[in-house]
Formats: structure tokens, C-alpha cells, sequence
């Protein structure tokens, strides 16, 4: 997934499903979920509470805060889910979201 927001945007929010390897998704009652974004390794951005949208059909959105999309550049997002008992488990499980924050005019 990829996602490009002018600099300072915070709309409209991120919203993404978080679903098993199969692509069934994932029942999310009862975890909570964060929206982690970082520059590189080691310089995380964005480490939020995401809100959980519809449970049973995995859906989760993230409400971008100005800080998030103050600096022009790409990003690797993810989603953390942290189940009932403090397991966690990492969205999308493969690769990353990758964020573009582009310049504006002003």
C-alpha cells in the first residue's frame, strides 16, 4: 500500500484491513491496535493509537496528527495489534506501508 499526503495534510485518515495470510481478516475484538511510521530504522515518527473501526471485519483507521506529515520524505508504516495476554502481531506482515509526504506550494 502506498499513500502520498502534501505536507501538513491530516486528511483523510489512513485506513487499511488487517486480514491472516489467507486474506480472511482478522477478528480485532478485544486487541488494540497502534500506527507506528518511522524514517529509517531507529527514528520512529509516529507511535499513536489507532482506532479500530469495525472489529469483525479487521478494519482500523489512523487519524494523521500534523506532526506526521510536517516533514517532506518517504516513510515505512505499519500497524501493531497487541492481542489479549500482550502478544503482539505486526501489519502488513511482509513489507511496510510506504508513506510519501510531499512538498506543498505554500
Amino acid at each position: 500500500m502506498i499513500v502520498t499526503l502534501k505536507r501538513g495534510d491530516t486528511a483523510p485518515p489512513l485506513a487499511y484491513t488487517i486480514r491472516n495470510p489467507d486474506t480472511t481478516p482478522i477478528d480485532l475484538t478485544g486487541p488494540t491496535v497502534r500506527f507506528l511510521m518511522q524514517t529509517a530504522p531507529g527514528n520512529v515518527v509516529a507511535n499513536q493509537p489507532a482506532t479500530i473501526t469495525s472489529a469483525t471485519r479487521g478494519e482500523v483507521a489512523y487519524q494523521w496528527a500534523a506532526a506526521d506529515t510536517a516533514n517532506p520524505g518517504t516513510y515505512s508504516a505499519e500497524f501493531e495489534i497487541t492481542l489479549p495476554g500482550g502478544r503482539k502481531r505486526t501489519h502488513p506482515e511482509r513489507d511496510f506501508i510506504i508513506v510519501h509526504v510531499v512538498r506543498d506550494v505554500a
